[in-house]
């Protein structure tokens, strides 16, 4: 499952940055999220756990920053949970703004691997309906 979305926020890359970073807000915009926190501060190495609500259940997963080039670069890969999932955030300058695109590549196993298809397109909605908010929740301060 391979994901891409691109969107434009009216607030300076530095911005968009530390907020999209700034992962105890995580729950603020990602629909999925139930509460996250950083292992220490948020640089390339770093580990983040959270817990998700998917499919009605809770899940808990961990991801390692794997890229962390403020305020350009924000990559994630999942460690721990039922998803392996690699996400990356790149952030231009565009006017006065940010240009944002994610790409977001999943691999599901075992029991997800046979509902793939639905699975991704949900995913897929709830993953632009995230970055909209995210948006609002910008551009709206």
């Amino acid at each position: 499952m391979r994901f891409e979305l691109e969107v434009d926020i009216d607030r300076p890359p530095e911005v968009v940055f530390a907020v999209l970073t700034d992962i105890g807000r995580l729950p603020e915009w990602q629909a999925s999220a139930v509460s996250a926190e950083a292992e220490g501060p948020v640089r390339e190495g770093t580990r983040i756990r959270e817990t998700r609500r998917l499919l009605g259940r809770e899940y808990r997963v961990v991801h390692e920053v794997t890229a962390f080039d403020p305020p350009h670069r924000f990559d994630v890969q999942s460690v721990e949970g039922p998803l392996p999932l690699t996400v990356r955030h790149t952030l231009e300058p565009s006017g006065g703004g940010t240009h944002l695109e994610v790409v977001g590549e999943a691999k599901p196993k075992g029991m997800l691997r046979l509902a793939a298809g639905g699975i991704a397109k949900t995913a897929e909605g709830e993953f632009r309906r995230d970055f909209e908010r995210l948006k609002e929740l910008l551009e709206s301060r």
